[in-house]
C-alpha cells in the first residue's frame, strides 16, 4: 500500500514537472527595421516574433545594456505574440533564451541589399519560398557585412491566390485594379470583397508569413536593419493584416513618431458594401534620415496601374507634396515605392506603361514631376529586373526589382529597351526575366555600384550611378 501511495506521488510530481515552463521562450524570428520618431529623426526598432504560449517577451542582450521587450497590440488574432523595442544604433543584441541575435545597426550604410515581390507563388508551394529562400541566405553570407536591406513590397502569395467562393460564387479579392481592371475606378465603387472579411474561411495567416516570408529569410533578418514597403499583395483584403501586424513602421512605444496600425473593418462577403473607401488603410508617406542617404517610403499600394480615380490620384498628390517638403537639400534622396510611377509592360498582349495613378498625382503637383533632389526611384510589382533612364538630364532613374521569388513575368520587354516614350519623356534602359536581388555598394557621396545576383551566384547585370543620362544605368552582363 505504502509503495503503491509512493508511485503516485512519483507520478503526479513527474506530471507536475512536465507541465512547468522551461522559461524558454520559443522565437520564431528577430529583426530590426527603421521608423521615425515624433521629431521625424530616424529610429531603430527590434521585433521578435515568439510562441502565443509565452506569457513575457524575451529580453535584448547588449553589450553595454540590456532592454525588455513590450507585446505589440495584436487585433487580428494572429497566433503568434510580436514583441518590440526601441534599441540603440551601433549595439548588436543577442535574444534571451534563444539563438538569434539582432546585428548592429549602422546610420552610414555603405553595402545594401534590395529584394521585391519574394513570395512562393505557383509551382511547390507546399515548404518554404523558393527561389526566395535561396536568394536571402546569399545575400545573408555575403564577404561584405550588409548594413541595410530594402524590400520592395509583395511578401506574401500563397495566403491570397486565387478567389474567394461566397454562396457558390467566386470572387476576385479587392486588389485596387492589378494590372488592367474592367471598370475605370479600378474597383473603388464595386462589391468589397476582402479574405478578412467577418464571414471568409480564408482569413490572413502566421503559417503563410512563416512559409512565404520569415521562414525563408530567417537568417538575413538579423543580419541589418529592414526598410519594408508595402506590396498590393499586402493590402487590407490579402495580407494586410499580417503586414501591419509584423512589419508595418507605427508603434504604441513611447518615442515611436507613427502609431501602429491595422486594418479597418473588412466587411461581409455575404452582404458586400459599396463602401470600399472605408475599408482601405493608406499609411502615410515617412522620410528615414541616415548619416549620408534619406530614403522616402511611400505606400503605393492601392495606386491603379492603368486608370487613375480622382479620389486616389489626389491622395498621392498630397502624400508626394509632404514627402518633397521633407527632402534634405545636398543628400542622396531614394524614393521607396511598390508600385512603379514608370514601367514598360504588356498586359493580355497589349503594352502599357504603369503607373497611371502616379503619374497623374505627380503632375498635380505643384512642381508637376519629382524634384531633382530625388536621385533614384526603386518599386517592385513588376515580376522582373527593369532599369529605366530618362532624357532631360536631372530626372531620376527608377529601378523596378520584383524578381525576388514570386513566378516572372516573361511577357514584355527584356534585353535593351528600345527608346520610347511615357509621360513625356523618352525613357530607354535594360530589362531581365532572371530571379535575382541588388547588391550595392554605396560610397559616402552617393555614388554607387551594384549587381543583381542570380540564383547561382553570378552577376546578371551591372548598374552604376556615374552612368551619363544619355546611357542606361545598368547593362547586362556579358
Amino acid at each position: 500500500m505504502k509503495l503503491l501511495k509512493y508511485m503516485i506521488l512519483l507520478l503526479s510530481a513527474i506530471g507536475f514537472m512536465g507541465c512547468v515552463s522551461t522559461g524558454e521562450n520559443k522565437v520564431y524570428a528577430a529583426y530590426s527595421m527603421l521608423s521615425t520618431d515624433n521629431a521625424g529623426k530616424t529610429i531603430l526598432f527590434a521585433r521578435v516574433i515568439i510562441d502565443p504560449n509565452e506569457q513575457k517577451c524575451p529580453t535584448l542582450l547588449g553589450s553595454t545594456s540590456d532592454i525588455e521587450m513590450s507585446f505589440r497590440s495584436n487585433p487580428f488574432g494572429f497566433v503568434v505574440n510580436v514583441c518590440e523595442a526601441i534599441i540603440p544604433f551601433s549595439q548588436k543584441f543577442s535574444v534571451s533564451n534563444s539563438s538569434l541575435s539582432i546585428a548592429a545597426a549602422k546610420k552610414s550604410p555603405s553595402h545594401i541589399l534590395v529584394y521585391g515581390d519574394s513570395g512562393c507563388k505557383e509551382g511547390d508551394c507546399s515548404g518554404v519560398a523558393e527561389p526566395f529562400g535561396t536568394l536571402s541566405t546569399i545575400g545573408a553570407n555575403l564577404l561584405t557585412p550588409v548594413d541595410l536591406i530594402l524590400h520592395m513590397g509583395d511578401f506574401n502569395y500563397r495566403g491570397n491566390g486565387g478567389q474567394i467562393e461566397v454562396d457558390n460564387k467566386k470572387f476576385w479579392a479587392y486588389d485596387a485594379g492589378d494590372g488592367v481592371p474592367s471598370d475605370s475606378s479600378c474597383e473603388l465603387t464595386s462589391n468589397y470583397y476582402s479574405q478578412n472579411a467577418v464571414d471568409s474561411t480564408r482569413p490572413d495567416t502566421w503559417n503563410s508569413w512563416k512559409l512565404d516570408f520569415f521562414e525563408p529569410a530567417k537568417e538575413l533578418l538579423s543580419s541589418a536593419p529592414w526598410v519594408f514597403a508595402k506590396g498590393n499583395h499586402e493590402l487590407c483584403s490579402r495580407s494586410g493584416p499580417g503586414w501591419f501586424y509584423f512589419l508595418g513602421p507605427g508603434s504604441n512605444l513611447a518615442g515611436s513618431g507613427i502609431a501602429q496600425q491595422s486594418c479597418p473593418s473588412q466587411g461581409s462577403l455575404l452582404n458586400p458594401d459599396k463602401n470600399v473607401i472605408s475599408h482601405l488603410k493608406f499609411v502615410p508617406p515617412y522620410t528615414l534620415n541616415l548619416d549620408n542617404l534619406q530614403l522616402i517610403v511611400m505606400d503605393t499600394s492601392n495606386a491603379c496601374d492603368n486608370y487613375a480615380p480622382s479620389s486616389t490620384t489626389s491622395l498621392y498628390r498630397d502624400q508626394f507634396e509632404q514627402s518633397f517638403q521633407t527632402i534634405n537639400s545636398g543628400v542622396t534622396t531614394w524614393l521607396i515605392t511598390h508600385r512603379p510611377i514608370w514601367g514598360a509592360n504588356v498586359y493580355s498582349g497589349q503594352e502599357y506603361f504603369m503607373n497611371k495613378t502616379l503619374q497623374s498625382s505627380l503632375a498635380q503637383t505643384n512642381s508637376g514631376a519629382l524634384p531633382s533632389s530625388i536621385d533614384l526611384v526603386y518599386s517592385g510589382h513588376m515580376h522582373k529586373f527593369q532599369a529605366l533612364t530618362f532624357s532631360g538630364g536631372n530626372s531620376a532613374s527608377q529601378i523596378t526589382l520584383g524578381n525576388s521569388g514570386v513566378s516572372l513575368d516573361y511577357s514584355g520587354p527584356s534585353g535593351d529597351i528600345a527608346p520610347f516614350t511615357i509621360d513625356n519623356r523618352e525613357a530607354f534602359g535594360v530589362g531581365l526575366n532572371e530571379f535575382g536581388f541588388m547588391d550595392i555598394n554605396y560610397n559616402a557621396n552617393g555614388s554607387w555600384t551594384s549587381k543583381l545576383i542570380r540564383v547561382n551566384r553570378s552577376t546578371s547585370m551591372n548598374c552604376d550611378s556615374s552612368n551619363p543620362p544619355a546611357k542606361s544605368i545598368c547593362t547586362a552582363e556579358r
